[in-house]
């Protein structure tokens, strides 16, 4: 017997996966300051400013660029007429717009671990806290997805199949 999927069981498991991916990349995120703050630096690096521009630039700029891509790239629902298609779509822009946000943050686990210099974990901590905001809703999928009022609708109805 088949398990009919549902809107219901979409969110719950796009929010499980949201919500996984957080939790390793603050486990990595804690396991990286426990380990710097247990060997402190030594005198033959010196504390170079170059990683700090490239760390808060890059951190930056990846935050602009995850939430625009997911914009971008939810738009293309509006072409779309199959629920389903339109939820794998939403589906495929907050995984690409996670993924953009991860990287920036691991860019700046690695300064961390170069550097040692508190600044980039401060910025992974940041990037931490938007990965966890940043759960997918059936608000902002509502909003993305569809143009006319009805449709935002649908949404919010557990039962739906999808098909």
């Amino acid at each position: 017997m088949q398990t009919q999927h549902t809107i219901g069981s979409f969110f719950k498991s796009m929010n499980l996966t949201h919500y996984i991916i957080c939790i390793g990349f603050i486990f990595i995120l804690a396991a990286a300051r426990v380990y710097i703050k247990q060997h402190p630096p030594t005198e033959e690096f010196q504390s170079q400013k170059i990683f700090e521009i490239i760390g808060i630039g890059i951190g930056a700029i990846g935050v602009l660029a995850a939430r625009f891509i997911f914009f971008y790239k939810a738009k293309e629902a509006h072409s779309v007429f199959s629920l389903a298609r339109k939820l794998n779509i939403f589906r495929y822009a907050h995984l690409l717009q996670i993924a953009i946000l991860e990287g920036v943050g691991f860019i700046n686990i690695v300064f961390y671990f170069l550097t040692k210099e508190d600044i980039h974990f401060f910025i992974a901590v940041g990037i931490a806290i938007m990965l966890v905001f940043r759960r997918p809703q059936r608000q902002i999928a509502a909003m993305v997805l569809f143009s006319g009022l009805d449709d935002k609708q649908i949404v919010y109805d557990d039962s739906i199949p999808l098909s």
